[in-house]
């Protein structure tokens, strides 16, 4: 089924949700453009953190396609602890936003920190 999405679409599709050398195995022969390592914020109970995925995940795609973390990136250094468990690869940043006066001033340097 993955690879009938993949196949009919023009777009690059990056797949979210893994957290395992297989998923991200699986995604890679489908034809996943990019994967997203993710717990949907700690929505998934007792799964592993992004972070701790990076390493493998990133050796098991040899740099062929480029990886997202969302999740538990809180901070420049958590940014900067991400780039450098993933080599080459991005980040996506998820923070929660809780009580922020979304669309004003007023809330940039809250979103940034």
């Amino acid at each position: 089924e993955l690879e009938e999405i993949i196949g009919s679409c023009s777009l690059p599709v990056i797949i979210k949700g893994i957290l395992s050398l297989h998923d991200a195995g699986r995604c890679l022969e489908a034809g996943a453009q990019g994967l997203l390592i993710s717990h949907h914020n700690n929505r998934i109970e007792y799964a592993m953190p992004p972070l701790a995925m990076i390493p493998e995940i990133a050796d098991l795609t040899g740099g062929r396609v480029p990886i997202f973390v969302d999740c538990e990136i809180q901070t420049g250094m958590d940014a900067f602890k991400a780039l450098a468990l993933q080599r080459r690869a991005s980040i996506h940043a998820c923070r929660k936003h809780q009580n922020t006066p979304y669309g004003t001033e007023e809330s940039v340097p809250y979103v940034l920190g």
